[in-house]
């Protein structure tokens, strides 16, 4: 992730108001990660090697604990793809 990608992802968060303190320790003190992942969509849990489309995210971590947070890319804004990405296969 640039500078610019993780300034653009901080300041989202903090425009949506995600800085409420952790909901495992409840401190209050977050980093955000340097790097962006992604969580797989499967159809089902039976095939769990035949993963389909993902969904971008930003994460954030706890200072105290380190209770992971994950923030559609999408939804912050900081993704916008040219089209629609289906969903995957039984999951409509």
């Amino acid at each position: 992730m640039t500078e610019e990608a993780y300034n653009a992802a901080l300041k989202a968060l903090l425009d949506k108001r995600a800085s409420v303190p952790c909901s495992r320790c409840g401190f209050n003190q977050f980093e955000l990660q340097p790097a962006y992942t992604a969580l797989p969509l499967m159809p089902d849990c039976q095939a769990p090697s035949s993963y389909g489309p993902a969904i971008p995210c930003a994460v954030v971590a706890c200072k105290n604990c380190g209770n992971l947070s994950f923030h559609s890319a999408a939804h912050l804004g900081l993704l916008r793809p040219a089209e629609p990405i289906p969903p995957a296969p039984g999951l409509a």
